[in-house]
Order: structure tokens, then sequence, then C-alpha cells
């Protein structure tokens, strides 16, 4: 018997193409704050013993930027660490996310 003509597929064939078809809009605005929330966490490791005291003041600014854009404390919580601990600032989570 071929599947395709299997009337119990079918259903769930057509079912799963609709769903894929219906996509949603990038939201670009976030895409780009999230960028720069990045770009300006990366951008303290410029200055080598400077950079992990400015992160210090940064990490819980985005945190909360992040929290605010996702609604999310895990989010928090993980950019939040990520910021504070050393050596991880290449990490582009906000982006990830």
């Amino acid at each position: 018997r071929d599947l395709c003509l299997d009337n119990s597929i079918l259903p769930f064939y057509s079912q799963q193409n609709r769903s894929l078809s219906q996509s949603t809009e990038p939201d670009f605005p976030k895409l780009l704050l999230c960028l720069a929330v990045d770009v300006i966490g990366t951008s303290s490791e410029l200055v080598p013993i400077l950079g992990e005291a400015t992160d210090i003041v940064w990490a819980p600014i985005a945190a909360t930027i992040l929290r605010s854009l996702f609604g999310s404390n895990i989010v928090f919580a993980l950019e939040l660490a990520e910021e504070l601990l050393p050596f991880t600032d290449i990490l582009p989570l906000a982006t990830i996310w």
C-alpha cells in the first residue's frame, strides 16, 4: 500500500504543511537590541583589567534588558552569570536566545 494515498496519513500531512506555511515575521528591533547588548558586553574585554570591572556594572543592566525583552527570569539569570563570570563574554547569549 502506498502511504501517500492512505487516508489516515492525509489529515496529518495537511495539518503539518499548514503549520509550516504560517511562519512568524522576524522581530528586527528586538534582534538589533540583542546584538547591541552582546556588542557592549563583549567590548568590555578590549581593556584588559578594566573590562572585568565594567562587567560588574553592565551585568545587571544587560540582564534587566533581556528580562524585559523576553519576560523570563531564566534569561535574566543566564545573562547575569555570563557577564559576571570571567572569560564568558565571548558568548553572544542575547543574540542566541
